[in-house]
Order: structure tokens, then C-alpha cells, then sequence
């Protein structure tokens, strides 16, 4: 694995902005799904902390 280390490193000095167009890329890719599971995260436990003092009663349609 690390006999290619020089020709990485060679790679990477050589097309700078490329380099770190990808590794923005991969930064702000990175950054959306953090996000992402924030949002899910905060919304069940919204969802979990208002549900759990309420009360749904069902009953059958056309009973009366």
C-alpha cells in the first residue's frame, strides 16, 4: 500500500486544484449528510416529545 505513497503524492502535487476541488467535493457531500441526520434526528425526538402527552381516540364510522 505504501509503495504507491510517491506516485499519490506526485499525482496531487501536480494537479493542485483538482485535488482540492475533490476534496471539497467530498467535504461539503459530507456536510449535506451530516445535516440530514441531524434534521431526522431532531424531528423524531420533536415528534416523540409532543406524541407522548396526547391522546387519539378511534371509533367506528356509522356506530350511532
Amino acid at each position: 500500500m505504501f509503495r504507491f505513497l510517491p506516485y499519490v503524492l506526485r499525482s496531487i502535487l501536480r494537479n493542485r486544484s483538482r485535488a482540492l476541488l475533490t476534496a471539497a467535493v467530498v467535504l461539503v457531500g459530507m456536510t449535506i449528510v451530516l445535516a440530514f441526520f441531524s434534521i431526522e434526528n431532531s424531528l423524531w425526538t420533536t415528534i416523540e416529545k409532543t406524541g407522548s402527552d396526547t391522546n387519539l381516540i378511534v371509533q367506528q364510522a356509522n356506530q350511532w
